[in-house]
């Protein structure tokens, strides 16, 4: 009798045990329907540490509203739930994998979408603050969603695979994974993605390889596309600088200044070559092209205005370093030319504060210059004018 009693005691305790199981599951999806999150945490944890429901398709799907749920209740602190976003993400896929045409597949691509934007969001966040592998360990996982969104929801809502390769792309560079950041950026530019800084970031990458004929061909396919983009073009100047090969970049701008004599790009490049190259002459005077153009363009006020400038304090500095027999010939002279310099730079440096007042570097040197002219009571009033900027923040 005591052996029947023990037999029946050891079925019940099986049974018990095997119904606990989906009883967790349910009692997790009773949880959640109440939007009391916390409470179906410990449901579907228990659950998911049982082997008998541990790949279980309800228990998947379960699992990753549940931890989408934590994460978006803003009665529950985030910072105890630091991986629910990987969590619901990662349960939702296999909720998905698991039975590919089981009952509960629609209801986890439901899902799907918002855990989706979430991870993306949390990727980008983690980037903008260096942590690249947290980032990248998220944009991978958010491509594995986006094969399982067969509606295009995630897209919808800004979340593609073009989008997410960029990341990836970026991430990579920083990363110093340069294979995987080649693989993305390539991908994105056999499908014409929009984007001039690929180009400029594959070029980097063939720099850093050693291999400038490379990196050249990647910023002339960009320019191909973005002929005027003015972040394309200084990295070609760039380069060729580096490369000693500034007369060969002059001679390609002037050749297309001939066809297109009016592109302000071009013009203002010009200009920047020629400072680079120190004639002086010719860089004030494709600067001054490049205003009559587009006198809105502040980088050819700060241009022209940095030239004048120093060609002021160059005279200023010859005139300091005379002596007397020399000055009493040509200082006074001399003297006014380093003034109508420093007007001239004056003038071009008040010409980009009317197109940014706010600009402090602009009103810095607006200072500086009125130091130099001696005119102590403008000084100050542009003194207290960046302060003021200061203290409101820049608003």
């Amino acid at each position: 009798m005591k052996k029947v009693f023990f037999l029946i005691a050891l079925s019940f305790v099986s049974f018990s045990q095997t119904f606990a199981q989906p009883f967790n599951v349910e009692s997790a999806a009773g949880f959640v329907k109440k939007k009391n999150f916390k409470k179906a945490k410990e449901f579907i944890d228990k659950a998911f540490e049982n082997p008998q429901t541990a790949n279980d398709a309800r228990m998947w799907l379960n699992r990753g509203k549940t931890y989408i749920g934590l994460w978006n209740d803003t009665s529950v602190n985030r910072a105890d739930y630091p991986n629910a976003i990987e969590i619901a993400c990662v349960s939702l896929v296999n909720c998905i994998e698991v039975e590919p045409k089981g009952r509960f597949v629609e209801e986890a691509r439901f899902e799907l979408v918002n855990a989706g934007v979430a991870a993306f969001n949390f990727g980008v966040d983690a980037y903008a603050k260096g942590d690249y592998t947290k980032a990248m360990k998220h944009y991978d996982l958010i491509m594995k969603m986006i094969i399982h969104d067969t509606q295009g929801n995630l897209k919808r809502n800004n979340v593609s695979t073009s989008i997410v390769n960029q990341y990836i792309g970026y991430a990579s560079v920083d990363m110093k994974d340069y294979p995987k950041a080649i693989a993305s950026f390539e991908k994105l530019i056999n499908e014409n993605y929009n984007d001039p800084n690929i180009y400029i970031s594959m070029s980097r990458i063939y720099l850093e390889k050693g291999d400038t004929t490379k990196a050249l061909e990647f910023i002339a396919q960009g320019r191909g596309l973005y002929e005027d983009n003015r972040a394309l073009v200084t990295e070609e100047i760039k380069i060729y600088l580096n490369s000693g090969k500034t007369d060969v970049l002059i001679k390609k701008f002037q050749d297309a200044l001939k066809l297109d004599p009016d592109n302000v790009t071009f013009n203002y490049f010009m200009a920047v070559l020629f400072e680079q190259s120190n004639k002086v002459d010719e860089a004030i005077a494709a600067y001054q092209n490049t205003l009559k153009i587009d006198n809105s363009y502040i980088d050819a006020h700060t241009g022209l205005a940095t030239l004048y400038f120093n060609k002021g304090a160059e005279i200023d500095k010859k005139i300091k370093n005379m002596d007397l027999k020399e000055y009493a010939k040509v200082g006074e002279k001399m003297e006014k030319e380093s003034v109508d310099y420093l007007n001239k730079a004056l003038e071009a440096f008040k010409a980009a504060r009317d197109i940014k007042p706010k600009d402090l570097s602009v009103l810095k040197n607006i200072k500086i210059i009125y130091v130099a002219l001696r005119q102590g009571e403008e000084a100050k009033k542009i003194d207290q004018e960046m302060k003021d900027i200061i203290a409101s923040g820049g608003k």
